[in-house]
């Protein structure tokens, strides 16, 4: 499982137009600029200069931050996007054999995608409509004929 997950992040830095299988290709036609940054981040993290580790890792944990704090003013695209980035750099940094950047893996970063994924949901069946759907029942419970 773990093998699995490293390559999501790795799918996204490569120069091909493959991506990682949480990304749908539909997005790579327009993508967000959430998923344009978090692209070019890692790709910064991948390909970083000695003595640039403390500025990428903090930029990644700057925009990890700004998406959170951002997501309640996203459209339902715009959300999708940023569950993604949140995860992709989540999963990057989880993974990471760099003490300083696996520290920054803590509860806020395990805990953030549940709330992003719960946002999502719940701008795409908002409560009114769920409770819209469902049948009415009559007197004692039974559907009415």
């Amino acid at each position: 499982m773990s093998r699995v997950l490293k390559s999501f992040p790795k799918a996204l830095v490569r120069d091909d137009d493959n991506l990682p299988p949480i990304v749908h290709p539909f997005q790579s036609a327009a993508p967000q600029q959430l998923l344009v940054n978090c692209r070019t981040l890692l790709r910064m993290w991948e390909n970083k200069v000695p003595g640039s580790e403390v500025f990428v890792r903090e930029t990644i944990h700057r925009e990890m931050n700004r998406i959170f704090q951002e997501h309640h003013s996203c459209d339902h695209i715009m959300l999708l996007s940023a569950c993604q980035a949140y995860l992709l750099y989540s999963i990057y940094l989880f993974f990471c054999t760099d003490s300083d950047t696996s520290a920054l893996v803590d509860t806020a970063t395990m805990i953030n995608p549940q709330e992003l994924a719960s946002s999502m949901s719940l701008r795409l069946y908002p409560p009114s409509a769920e409770s819209a759907a469902q049948p009415r029942t009559g007197m004692h419970g039974s559907s009415p004929r």
